[in-house]
């Protein structure tokens, strides 16, 4: 077996290059300046994000945009295990989620975290550019709608804006 790559030694060599490549986005761009209500939380809880994100080109943004120090973020990959995240009881302060192809299904899914946790902010992202998805997203309680790719400062200003919006109606609460 030796000269043979392992599938775990595969999966920790992408995981590698993928925090080298989001350390070195921030580097080379810079973090955005850390808002009042990052510098607040910062004190006390940490606002927890779920990323649903199927090809991973958000991840990578979200990462170098959103500083570990003040959130806590989870990654998810397919709506399966965004599913099973709410199921299994956890709980967000905001979900980015991707829309995908059949559409239906994702504006399914955004309609299930809204039920499931009223207080939860939605931002749907997505490389569709169509008007009509974007109303229809809000319509379905989402609080914002990003285009794909992800502008950097965009993803602050919402994020930060989402969850001073939780602050402001008294909604983040600590986690269990």
């Amino acid at each position: 077996m030796l000269g043979t790559k392992s599938k775990v030694g595969e999966d920790a060599m992408v995981n590698a290059q993928f925090c080298v490549s989001a350390a070195a986005n921030v580097l080379e761009i810079g973090a955005p300046e850390s808002s009042d209500v990052e510098k607040e939380i910062h004190g006390g809880q940490r606002p927890r994000i779920l990323v649903a994100d199927s090809d991973g080109s958000a991840n990578r943004v979200v990462a170098a945009t959103l500083p570990s120090n003040y959130y806590d973020l989870v990654f998810v990959n397919s709506p399966r295990e965004l599913l099973n995240t709410f199921i299994d009881g956890s709980s967000f302060h905001a979900v980015l989620l991707e829309l995908l192809n059949p559409v239906q299904e994702s504006l399914d899914l955004l309609s299930f975290i809204k039920d499931k946790s009223p207080t939860t902010e939605v931002i749907m992202i997505s490389w569709f550019a169509e008007e009509d998805l974007w109303i229809e997203s809000i319509q379905r309680g989402a609080y914002d709608y990003l285009p794909k790719p992800l502008d950097r400062r965009e993803l602050h200003r919402v994020m930060t804006n989402a969850l001073e919006r939780n602050r402001h109606e008294g909604r983040l609460v600590a986690r269990a």
